[in-house]
């Protein structure tokens, strides 16, 4: 296999005398870009932010207030770690600038200071799989029930999207993308209040609504992941099914009321999966249901479910039963 591309980054530079620095366009360091405008700057950070391992900013072209604004805002709003912000300012400027959230203050610029930082090489390097482990390490430390219903719902949805690929309903490489982003289908409940998680009684309209945002969530922590990993199918499996997993098939699901075939294939069969869990374990506001009485329950909502893989689901049932 060959080896990996290093994605090529590039600095982005906010100066309003860019005849200043043209020579550093032909700079074999990184792709160059300049603005002397920060609405334009805001749009290509929005944009394209995670292509950018530099902005850079030219102190006596703007007011200091003026960056230092920016430079926060870009720092608690969109990038809080990368880019590397440099400010191009008199030494005597850096406490000034630092304190914004600047990373550092230089007052001879050259292009020798737009190397990919070492961090960001070591980033890329990280493996794919040290992240799912960071993410499964923090579900069980936060919520060990929550833990355990993922873990139940991502065996059930393996087993379901094993008996799918025979039927022809899905391919090999889907079945696996599947398998693995089953597990993550609630990882928006993390963000959502231990009270309202945890509470043992029946939820209020109000914090029911706020229960159905772990959807949303969800899908935005895949959305942003996506960013880095535009054509990455395993991301965007996992991001299909923490938006869609509680759409139902008649259209009275949440969050966006789909229909029919009008929700992913990965979200209905993980539909199935994840309810037939939640009503044969313990919630914190009741006890589990026997798997029949489970059964009897989902069969009384069966418009809720792609018929056809619900019909698979009850037809192989000894294979959902421990």
């Amino acid at each position: 296999m060959g080896k990996k591309q290093q994605m090529k980054y590039k600095t982005l530079l906010l100066s309003s005398n860019p005849e200043k620095y043209v020579s550093f366009q032909i700079s074999d360091q990184t792709p160059f870009e300049i603005t002397m405008d920060f609405e334009v700057a805001w749009r290509l950070i929005n944009r394209n932010l995670h292509s950018y391992a530099n902005i850079v900013l030219d102190a006596k072209s703007f007011p200091a207030e003026v960056i230092k604004d920016f430079v926060s805002s870009l720092r608690k709003e969109i990038a809080c770690v990368y880019p590397i912000v440099t400010i191009i300012a008199p030494n005597s400027a850096e406490k000034e600038f630092m304190s914004c959230g600047a990373d550092k203050v230089v007052e001879n610029f050259s292009r020798f200071d737009l190397s990919l930082p070492v961090s960001m090489c070591d980033l890329e390097k990280l493996s794919p799989m040290a992240f799912i482990e960071f993410l499964i390490q923090t579900i069980k430390l936060k919520d060990k029930m929550l833990f355990d219903h993922l873990i139940n719902v991502k065996t059930y949805t393996t087993v379901l999207a094993k008996l799918c690929l025979e039927r022809g309903l899905i391919t090999d490489k889907e079945l696996e993308f599947l398998s693995i982003a089953s597990f993550f289908h609630d990882i928006g409940k993390l963000f959502i209040p231990d009270a309202v998680i945890r509470k043992p009684g029946k939820l209020t309209n109000e914090e029911f609504d706020i229960i159905k945002m772990h959807t949303l969530h969800g899908a935005s922590l895949f959305e942003k992941i996506l960013r880095y990993e535009p054509k990455n199918q395993l991301v965007y499996t996992s991001f299909f099914v923490a938006k869609y997993h509680h759409e139902k098939f008649d259209g009275s699901g949440y969050p966006c009321k789909l229909k029919g075939e009008e929700i992913p294939l990965s979200a209905r069969i993980v539909a199935i999966a994840d309810v037939f869990d939640a009503l044969t374990t313990d919630r914190y506001y009741r006890s589990a249901y026997s798997p029949s009485e489970a059964i009897d329950i989902m069969k009384s909502c069966a418009n809720h479910f792609d018929p056809e893989i619900f019909n698979i689901f009850l037809n192989n049932i000894d294979y959902f039963i421990k």
